[in-house]
């Protein structure tokens, strides 16, 4: 590793940039990305509607390379979702036949580059953290959902 590439790894790690992937480096880092939910934009794991044809893996593959892009790799581990999040929709859609959503959770880990997160027409913002920060950021109600499928790393 170059003396340049050894600084940058310094810096984040000491100043805690919750946007960089190469902070907190003795721990698991967790994406959640500020996403559009309905009207609302909610701090979440991102996700992405469901397309007729794909496995669900297959559309956590798309979701990652929607959200990171192409150059970021990924180690998918497992081919079965690790948990899931369901929610009711407002009244006004369940109104037209729809009660709610099942959102699937995959685990897979970075393999290279840096972690970057490209905004999108859902995505406004995103930040890595660590399993003990995700209560600061998430819904008290999301939180403790996700948090029956998370190993810790303590």
């Amino acid at each position: 590793m170059s003396h340049s590439k050894w600084e940058i790894f310094s810096v984040n790690h000491e100043v805690k940039d919750i946007k960089s992937i190469n902070r907190a480096l003795e721990r698991s880092l967790i994406l959640v990305v500020k996403q559009k939910v309905g009207a609302a934009e909610e701090w979440v794991f991102p996700h992405t509607p469901w397309q007729p044809g794909e496995t669900l893996r297959q559309t956590c593959e798309r979701l990652v390379q929607e959200t990171c892009g192409s150059d970021l790799k990924v180690k998918f581990l497992g081919n079965a979702p690790c948990g899931f999040y369901k929610y009711k929709y407002p009244k006004t859609v369940r109104k037209e036949g729809f009660i709610g959503a099942k959102v699937f959770f995959y685990k897979c880990q970075v393999r290279n580059k840096d972690g970057s997160v490209i905004p999108g027409t859902n995505i406004v913002d995103h930040q890595w953290l660590t399993q003990d920060e995700l209560d600061t950021r998430l819904k008290q109600s999301y939180a403790k959902s996700i948090s029956k499928f998370l190993v810790s790393d303590r």
